[in-house]
């Protein structure tokens, strides 16, 4: 996991998150804390797992490194959250549609 200070960059995600950037951080003194939160679809052994976070890279080692095929940005939690909610209640045909849709940012084969 990547661990940002204060006006500290993470420069660019690994080249399978197809060059996600991620924002500004700072903890707890009073500045305002920015991180963009991602929404991502990823599969592993044929099942599909729909989640958020502000560290994709990280998630997914949690997941043990399944297959991205889907993400949305999103500047707050809340409406990542709401997003996610909406997704989780489609049926799986529904979520492969949009996840091999022309306006994926993740290339798919």
């Amino acid at each position: 996991m990547v661990r940002l200070h204060a006006g500290q960059f993470l420069k660019k995600s690994p080249p399978f998150l197809g060059g996600v950037f991620f924002g500004k951080l700072s903890y707890g003194d009073g500045r305002i804390i920015f991180a963009m939160w991602y929404l991502y679809i990823c599969k592993k052994e044929d099942r599909l797992y729909t989640g958020i976070t502000v560290d994709v890279n990280n998630r997914l080692g949690q997941h043990g490194r399944p297959e991205l095929i889907y993400r949305e940005e999103f500047s707050d939690k809340i409406t990542a959250a709401k997003r996610e909610r909406q997704i989780k209640g489609w049926s799986r045909k529904k979520k492969l549609k949009l996840a091999h849709g022309k306006n994926n940012p993740v290339s798919l084969p």
